[in-house]
């Protein structure tokens, strides 16, 4: 066919700026594509899709549930932006997720949310007041640089390497020190 129609079913309107109308038997709208293409569901014309030919937008005048019964797939390197701004985003680039913050705010963990590295054995979690970092084996630090230099492990604070590390220096001293035993 000359004009691409072929194997296409058209539904064509008689007139120019009507909406086309979806309705049950009893009169009840179930859908309609009004002039502006937006593909609209129910009667009150809340709940619509769109594009511009650029942009693809869902809108709802309340929740949009996603009901997959799979994944929802985001590609690396798309970000879901959560403020409109792109201020605060999260995003993959396929190895490292990162969490922007915008204006200089924080990422709020609700008090007893804790982060779990690995299953519950390896955990950091708050309280409101304190703050606990749980290991199920050896807890290292590691200070100006990725080299471990302290580690806690079950009844003894360690430097990892022999004559590595002070406890205090002279420009930071400790006030009080007690000790058991020699």
């Amino acid at each position: 066919d000359m004009d691409g129609t072929a194997g296409v079913q058209i539904i064509k309107l008689g007139v120019d700026s009507d909406d086309l109308v979806f309705q049950q038997y009893d009169g009840n709208e179930v859908m309609r594509i009004n002039d502006d293409r937006k593909l609209y569901f129910y009667d009150d014309g809340g709940e619509n899709i769109s594009s511009d030919g650029t942009d693809f937008t869902f809108a709802s005048g309340a929740k949009i549930n996603l009901t997959a019964t799979s994944d929802v797939v985001i590609p690396s390197g798309v970000g879901l932006i959560l403020d409109g701004s792109g201020n605060e985003k999260i995003e993959s680039d396929g190895t490292d997720l990162s969490i922007t913050v915008g204006g200089g705010g924080d990422i709020n963990i609700g008090s007893a949310i804790g982060l779990t590295f690995g299953d519950d054995g390896e955990k950091i979690e708050g309280d409101g007041t304190d703050l606990t970092i749980l290991s199920s084996g050896v807890l290292n630090l590691a200070a100006g640089g990725t080299t471990n230099q302290i580690k806690v492990t079950d009844g003894a604070i360690l430097p990892i390497t022999d004559d590595d590390v002070d406890l205090g220096s002279s420009s930071y001293q400790f006030k009080d020190v007690y000790v058991d035993g020699t």
